[in-house]
């Protein structure tokens, strides 16, 4: 779109809205890990989701496993936008 104001002329470029990625995890007392994540768009609409028994770890390297998880997934699906929500970093 292009607007004129005192003869400049300025465009204005609209951004694709962001979505916004949930994660979580659990890891039990022998170190066993399980992630998910929840992708939803910008008006609460529920667009993916996953989830992932990852073997053994901690609670940082789980919550980072989803991030890093959730983003791929985004990625795949031509999402650059992307808020992201963590409970534990």
């Amino acid at each position: 779109m292009i607007f004129t104001v005192n003869s400049i002329q300025t465009e204005i470029v609209s951004q694709p809205r962001p979505v916004k990625l949930y994660v979580d995890e659990s890891c039990n007392s022998r170190g066993g890990i399980g992630v998910g994540g929840l992708i939803w768009d910008d008006k609460g609409k529920w667009l993916d989701g996953f989830s992932s028994n990852d073997g053994q770890d901690g609670v940082l390297f789980a919550e980072l496993f989803a991030i890093y998880h959730g983003i791929t997934i985004l990625l795949q699906h031509g999402h650059s936008r992307t808020i992201v929500e963590s409970d534990s970093l």
